[in-house]
């Protein structure tokens, strides 16, 4: 088969296929899309094609191995995929290589510090902290200096869990009661006024509350109110805070 050219004349974008006039002259050039390996864009009428010329079983001449003049064709995929085909494995087996290296120095590392250890007689006992007391323990230091003061009439805040919920008291202004167990090990009797606040309805044993209160003591732990605003203005807010809502 011969190489020439020709001008496309007709081109069929929905269907994929055109003619192209010689040219040497003659009659229109089927030519379709699959002769037009590589290209990067769709063939546009007035292009130069080059093309070689084949007849099927059926008699019928076609353009095939066929370019555009001037668009040079974008690198064969199937290429592409064997290049990074062939190049996963060497880089895979280099990072194994790299990686059995590591651990068996780290095992070698491991292996002669469990024997010092072990020669030397040496107890080695990591201790585990536990973050959220030692927090606890912080937030409720006022609270816990009150008590071992006997101090009443302080600002305090902290946090504890609940550890029994009492009857209401409904003698005077009605006051929810329940009593929380701080981190130190003190216990805390809470009165709530819910006549001035909304009353925590699904307050169980084992929750943790948050508060911010005033605190009057007694020998068996002290007694926080004043949770709640104060509408004469005339005393610091408190609130209690229970399942990330604030009672106030």
């Amino acid at each position: 088969m011969g190489h020439t050219k020709g001008t496309l004349v007709r081109w069929l974008g929905n269907k994929g296929f055109g003619f192209i006039k010689p040219e040497q002259g003659g009659g229109d050039i089927f030519i379709h899309i699959s002769a037009l390996k590589g290209i990067n864009r769709k063939p546009i009428v007035g292009d130069i094609i080059h093309y070689e010329i084949s007849t099927d079983a059926n008699g019928k001449v076609r353009a095939v191995n066929a370019k555009i003049e001037g668009i040079e064709p974008v690198l064969n995929l199937e290429s592409i995929r064997n290049k990074r085909t062939y190049s996963k494995p060497i880089q895979a087996s280099r990072l194994t290589k790299n990686l059995k290296s590591t651990l068996i120095l780290i095992v070698v590392i491991l292996g002669g510090a469990l024997s010092f250890f072990q020669k030397k007689n040496i107890d080695f006992n990591p201790s585990i902290e536990t973050p959220e007391f030692s927090v606890e323990n912080h937030v409720n230091q006022g609270l816990n200096k009150a008590y071992a003061n006997h101090q009443s009439g302080v600002q305090v805040a902290g946090s504890g869990i609940v550890v029994r919920t009492l009857a209401d008291d409904t003698k005077g202004n009605q006051h929810q009661r329940f009593i929380l167990r701080l981190a130190s090990g003190q216990k805390i009797l809470v009165a709530h006024n819910i006549d001035l606040a909304p009353r925590i309805n699904s307050l169980h044993d084992g929750d943790k509350v948050e508060f911010y209160g005033e605190y009057e003591w007694n020998s068996k732990g002290g007694v926080l109110h004043w949770t709640h605003n104060d509408p004469r203005g005339k005393h610091k807010n408190g609130w209690l805070k229970h399942n990330g809502l604030t009672y106030q």
